[in-house]
């Protein structure tokens, strides 16, 4: 009867309900968490429970799966446990955030390994996001360490498809929000600054010559573009990786209203000439766990060997 009952009215008592008080700010929730395992209790007893004591009952239940450890269950038999305490001090608030959310499904469980974890950093955080902002700051690109303005008049195709997608990005992470689905959030944040990177490199800004007039401005203008993306992809991130996004609007002189996901903080809000800091590492790349590089040896080899085996 404990599980049945008096568990899940736990729920009450932590909201204050029990004491007499108006927990209007606290019940009912908007939203529901639970793991698989107990979705029975909290779906369907638990609500039939509220709803014959005439209690509001939750707006939503998010069910959401296991965490396994290297493809296996996590057991006190195997002796497999994870403890994210350790895993904090290793790798970090951001990046242990960064990987828990980008991994995490409502769908299916989701594994959890060092060597993942490693990978993740190298190839999202530090490789497309963390060298994306280097690059637009170094003194190589902008030796006067200001913000580049925008000229308009020098706006390509190119630059218009690039502001488009940037400026999408924000309607796109609210819906996926609205769906808990934090997966898909970082998909589409991490896709956008894959389009940046892109643009950029179509764009070389750096061959663009500054004595000339007409190329300086348009140099500027790619600068521009590229450093607002950043700025929008960066403001959806501090959900996500709170200190690290915040750095980095810090690196772009971001001031504080244009640090929020509205229609009013679209490409074209931030000012030329502010200062800003150049060369500045967001991130910093970790070196392969030996287990890791173990198994990763082994695939390659068995790889290998199917490949002999097609052509035999």
């Amino acid at each position: 009867m404990y599980v049945w009952i008096d568990a899940l009215t736990n729920y009450l008592t932590g909201s204050g309900w029990a004491d007499g008080q108006d927990i209007t700010k606290t019940w009912p929730a908007n939203m529901h968490v639970l793991g698989k395992d107990i979705a029975r209790f909290h779906c369907i007893y638990w609500i039939a429970f509220l709803m014959a004591a005439d209690i509001p009952e939750p707006s939503r239940l998010y069910v959401h799966g296991w965490w396994t450890k290297d493809k296996q269950k996590i057991s006190k038999s195997l002796g497999n446990a994870f403890d994210p305490l350790d895993a904090l001090a290793q790798y970090g608030n951001d990046t242990l955030r960064y990987y828990l959310l980008r991994e995490a499904t409502c769908t299916a469980d989701g594994d959890i390994s060092a060597g993942n974890i490693v990978q993740r950093l190298n190839a999202d955080l530090n490789n497309v996001l963390g060298n994306l902002v280097m690059r637009l700051t170094s003194e190589t690109l902008l030796p006067g360490k200001v913000t580049p303005p925008l000229y308009p008049e020098c706006l390509t195709l190119a630059d218009k498809n690039t502001i488009d997608r940037c400026n999408n990005v924000l309607g796109q992470v609210d819906l996926c929000m609205a769906d808990v689905n934090t997966q898909r959030a970082l998909t589409t944040i991490f896709s956008t600054l894959a389009g940046v990177n892109e643009y950029m490199q179509h764009s070389a800004p750096w061959k663009l010559d500054v004595t000339v007039e007409e190329q300086r401005q348009r140099r500027e203008t790619v600068l521009y573009i590229a450093m607002e993306g950043v700025r929008l992809c960066a403001t959806c991130l501090l959900a996500f990786i709170p200190d690290s996004a915040a750095k980095i609007l810090d690196v772009l002189a971001v001031p504080a209203e244009l640090r929020v996901v509205t229609s009013k903080t679209l490409i074209g809000q931030m000012q030329g000439g502010l200062p800003i800091e150049s060369g500045v590492q967001i991130f910093s790349k970790m070196d392969m766990p030996e287990a890791e590089k173990g198994k990763n040896k082994g695939n390659k080899g068995k790889q290998q060997q199917k490949k002999k085996g097609k052509k035999n």
